[in-house]
């Protein structure tokens, strides 16, 4: 009886270290800028998981989508310094 109960806390444990680190998380829009014919724009989700997005003036782009998980230690750059340096990149 006692091993039942150790293997299966063995398994709750197993199965909450797999749900910490989720596949895709929800990332939302923080900010857009348009370069030409584009609109590039930036999302962030959880623990500093960042995309950058480009999309043609007329094309609808949604304020939130799943993105990979991919966390950062520190923090990214703020959106004012990601869209400065892509205009930068594209000029």
């Amino acid at each position: 009886m006692k091993l039942m109960l150790v293997c299966f806390v063995l398994m709750l444990a197993a199965f909450n270290a797999k749900a910490a680190d989720p596949e895709f998380v929800t990332c939302r829009l923080v900010g857009c800028t348009v370069v030409e014919k584009d609109r590039i724009c930036v999302y962030r989700g959880t623990n500093h998981t960042q995309d950058v997005l480009y999309y043609r003036l007329d094309e609808w782009f949604p304020r939130e989508f799943q993105c990979k998980y991919a966390p950062n230690e520190k923090p990214p750059p703020t959106v004012q310094e990601v869209l400065k340096a892509i205009k930068d990149k594209m000029s």
